[in-house]
């Protein structure tokens, strides 16, 4: 179970009666398949970032609508994020290539690869298969 606490202006996320740090918002909670992780978007001042398992990430400008999704293992887990520029998708904290767009969730994760749609090179629609190792 997870929720958020407030106090003024600052909002907590209290995951499974384990509170998170303090933050100036919260949203897109999301625990594995499993249950065995969480997720959740945090914002602090202009910057919004996941954190993964207590683990706050990178700050971004944003992070996109539907995102984060974990594998259905719960092993990987994938957002797409803008630096204020360019789009990339995150996955396991390591950024993919650049884009002029991430469009939507991603398509799927799974062991191997993340698949989303992303636009390149003004409108250029592409499906990318971003591939991992272990």
């Amino acid at each position: 179970m997870a929720y958020a606490a407030r106090k003024g202006q600052r909002l907590r996320v209290v995951v499974d009666g384990h509170p998170q740090g303090w933050y100036d918002g919260a949203g897109e909670v999301r625990f594995s398949p499993g249950g065995e992780r969480v997720a959740f978007l945090a914002q602090r001042g202009n910057m919004w970032s996941v954190v993964i398992d207590g683990e706050e990430g990178v700050g971004y400008a944003s992070i996109g609508q539907g995102t984060p999704v974990f594998s259905p293992n719960g092993k990987r887990l994938a957002y797409a994020a803008n630096d204020g520029r360019e789009w990339c998708m995150v996955v396991d904290g390591r950024e993919g290539p650049k884009h002029e767009m991430v469009l939507g969730p991603t398509t799927s994760v799974t062991d191997a690869a993340v698949h989303y749609l992303a636009i390149r090179h003004a409108l250029t629609l592409v499906r990318v298969a971003q591939r991992f190792g272990e």
